[in-house]
């Protein structure tokens, strides 16, 4: 039986509970009233968990994250701005959720995740996940592509910015540009191996990145976040 929306704290309780897996009444319901959980499951996504938090705290911020983005709940994207520029070690567990979630939104997440990639005093790791997110974007939404390529262009450094040490982040960049078979931007990640800047663990060598520009598959991800339950 569907609990109904007087027992909302009910349904909270049993989400804050479930772990990974959750149930297709509770998915069902929780859907069928965006506007009654929306606040509460941003509040959810909002807070800061502690280092000695359990898994299904973890688990509970990943939930409010997948239904907001089903919901394309606009003022979620904001609070993934500010959830990603802070340096809180508990979100390494929500950083594969993103990347999952967030291309739902489509070309609207592009400025917030390009705010992020170009903020040096970013944690690497948020960077790097809107870094592949934008690429996951340009896959569900090809027509955002010309776009993201150029977005991820111009986060690549030139002249003295390369001296900088982002190195992995802007590995990454070539990486992505490398997934969407961007070759536009092939002199200058030429410039970069040249300079050593480039971690060859990260977008391959020379000649795999100019193989990759012919032969890098279409990743799957998900246009519907909710199918993640599935």
């Amino acid at each position: 039986m569907i609990p109904q929306l007087d027992n909302i704290p009910h349904i909270m309780a049993q989400l804050d509970r479930a772990g990974a897996i959750l149930p297709a009444e509770l998915v069902t319901h929780i859907d069928a009233h965006a506007a009654h959980y929306a606040p509460l499951l941003r509040e959810r996504l909002a807070q800061r968990l502690a280092l000695t938090s359990d898994e299904l705290a973890v688990y509970g911020r990943s939930h409010a994250l997948i239904f907001l983005a089903q919901w394309h709940d606009p003022m979620t994207l904001t609070l993934i701005g500010e959830l990603l520029l802070r340096h809180d070690d508990m979100l390494d567990g929500l950083y594969e959720v993103f990347e999952a979630t967030v291309p739902a939104y489509g070309p609207a997440a592009i400025p917030v995740l390009a705010q992020v990639m170009g903020d040096a005093t970013a944690p690497t790791a948020s960077r790097i996940v809107c870094t592949t997110t934008l690429g996951y974007i340009a896959h569900v939404h090809p027509l955002s592509a010309r776009a993201i390529i150029r977005t991820l262009r111009d986060a690549l450094p030139v002249g003295e910015d390369v001296a900088h040490d982002h190195h992995e982040v802007w590995s990454w960049v070539v990486t992505t540009l490398a997934e969407l078979r961007s070759k536009a931007a092939a002199a200058q990640v030429d410039e970069l191996y040249k300079a050593g800047v480039l971690d060859p663990n990260i977008c391959g060598r020379p000649d795999e990145y100019r193989r990759a520009l012919r032969e890098s598959p279409i990743k799957a991800v998900f246009a519907q976040p909710l199918t993640l339950y599935s």
